[in-house]
């Protein structure tokens, strides 16, 4: 109880300090296409970058040889920013590991120096399996290049009672760790 409105509050609170919040959310739903859950982000994105066309030009260079990558997950940022496009569609013509690969490049290119990014993820007890497998390859690769500078950070927030032990959300590490207490009612 309060996790999206903790959630908002900081998203509100890290906007007027300069830094731009990109959401995505986990939706309850039987059937739901792989990487739903980044729609928000991606439809943030191709906003700003639809205002600026310097920002989409910068932002393809910097996401290089993952364009074909992110085309697949997200036609929709695709189509918007001209990204190129895979001689066939779907994740699955690039197998995971290039999918979950690209899908970390282009949350690592959001941010920039001039203008850093936080994407918060909502509600990751709904998340699919790719996601859960992009989070956990997030978070190593973080480890790995520590002391390279990065502008993106992402904060992936769930309901503790709605994920089981040995989930993949409960076998991450991460940075910084907020369990909030139940909000008690007069």
């Amino acid at each position: 109880s309060g996790k999206s409105r903790l959630l908002a509050e900081m998203s509100r609170d890290a906007t007027r300090r300069g830094l731009w919040v990109l959401e995505g959310h986990g939706l309850n739903q039987v059937g739901q296409r792989p990487c739903q859950m980044l729609d928000g982000v991606a439809n943030g994105f191709v906003t700003a970058a639809q205002r600026d066309s310097a920002v989409a030009k910068a932002f393809r260079h910097r996401l290089g040889h993952y364009q074909e990558g992110v085309s697949a997950a997200l036609p929709a940022l695709a189509e918007a920013l001209e990204l190129q496009r895979p001689a066939s569609s779907g994740p699955e013509a690039f197998g995971e590991r290039r999918t979950i690969e690209a899908l970390a490049k282009f949350l690592e290119a959001v941010g920039t120096e001039s203008c850093p990014a936080i994407v918060v993820l909502d509600d990751c007890q709904w998340a699919d399996e790719l996601v859960l497998k992009l989070l956990d390859y997030w978070q190593r690769r973080r480890r790995e290049t520590r002391g390279v500078r990065q502008y993106t950070s992402l904060i992936a927030a769930f309901r503790t009672e709605e994920v089981p032990p040995g989930h993949a959300l409960r076998g991450l590490l991460p940075s910084a760790h907020l369990q909030l207490a139940p909000l008690e009612y007069e």
